[in-house]
């Protein structure tokens, strides 16, 4: 009915409605020209967006409204808000509404209209990995989906104004790492698991959940990390559980924990931390091994918390990794 009232009215009005529809689509266009150019694997990013769909808790919404920034900038009206959102690409931010049915952060329409989305998204992903939780939470986000996208990180840095050359190098057509992407949370995440590297401590307040896809031996991963890598990992925020752990003071205490994701590969988390003068010192640390969901990576076994030859295995629920919980740990005669 609308297409038939518009050639009644004439060639003006054709005109304006194709004009009107350019603009509307401009960043759909955007949008189509970054997924030419960027690496993804459809098999795997469909089977991110269900397990999203079908694992994740449901939210009160997930569609854009008019007039409304995704996620939760709606004019003051929290009520209305969903819960969480799912931080994923900014060219991937349709397809987490459309089939896992969950708000995304940042969306081709950012390009033009809902920026602040855009660039909240942006900061996390050239964070350093030691402040990517308070991106995730000013960008609303209790998911957040990574892959090796390069390119898209050269975006990213354009979006914030900073030089993309930094994060990303395009030479002869191929992509190569700029000097500070190893330090970024894209890279922390996706090539690291989050997990400690040297002396630097793990990411802290993200638990990797679910992986998938397998890494093609042309793709531009393969080249760092090699074939049957996972395309796509899923990372949650959560509070952690923090323990207080009574030891020699001047000593140092070690948490292990050993992770097995969905696709059966394992991880081995760790964290440390030195006893303080008046014999403790504290690990807030994000993954459980009782009551972990189906379908999730979870610890496998009891955690090991060691200072000195002295041991404790201890098991850690998923809701105290949630919520926050507290626990106390003796290394030392009471």
């Amino acid at each position: 009915e609308i297409w038939r009232w518009v050639n009644q009215r004439g060639r003006g009005v054709q005109a304006a409605v194709a004009a009107l529809g350019t603009l509307l689509f401009l960043p759909t266009g955007l949008f189509l020209a970054a997924q030419a150019t960027a690496p993804v694997r459809e098999e795997a990013l469909l089977q991110a967006m269900a397990w999203i769909r079908t694992h994740t808790p449901l939210t009160s919404g997930y569609r854009l409204e008019a007039g409304r920034e995704p996620p939760f900038t709606k004019g003051g009206d929290s009520a209305a808000a969903p819960e969480y959102a799912v931080l994923a690409p900014w060219d991937e931010g349709h397809h987490v509404v459309a089939l896992a049915h969950r708000p995304n952060v940042a969306n081709p329409f950012g390009i033009e209209w809902f920026r602040p989305g855009i660039d909240r998204a942006a900061r996390f992903w050239l964070s350093r990995g030691d402040a990517a939780a308070a991106m995730l939470d000013a960008a609303g986000a209790r998911f957040v989906l990574v892959s090796f996208r390069l390119g898209l990180l050269e975006d990213e840095a354009r979006f914030l104004g900073l030089e993309p050359g930094r994060y990303a190098v395009r030479e002869r057509g191929q992509w190569r790492p700029g000097a500070e992407f190893a330090s970024t949370a894209a890279a922390r995440l996706y090539l690291e698991d989050g997990l400690a590297r040297g002396v630097e401590p793990p990411v802290p307040g993200l638990r990797l959940v679910w992986e998938g896809g397998e890494t093609p031996a042309d793709g531009p991963a393969a080249r760092i990390v090699g074939t049957g890598y996972p395309v796509y990992k899923l990372f949650e925020r959560v509070r952690g559980c923090t323990l207080v752990v009574f030891a020699e003071p001047g000593c140092e205490v070690e948490f292990t924990q050993v992770v097995e994701t969905p696709a059966g590969r394992r991880l081995v988390y760790r964290d440390r931390v030195f006893v303080s003068g008046d014999g403790h010192g504290t690990l807030t640390v994000p993954y459980a091994n009782v009551g972990v969901p189906r379908g999730w990576a979870a610890g496998t076994g009891p955690a090991i918390v060691a200072s000195e030859g002295r041991t404790q295995r201890i098991e850690i629920s998923d809701q105290e990794v949630e919520k926050g919980g507290r626990r106390t740990v003796w290394l030392v005669d009471r």
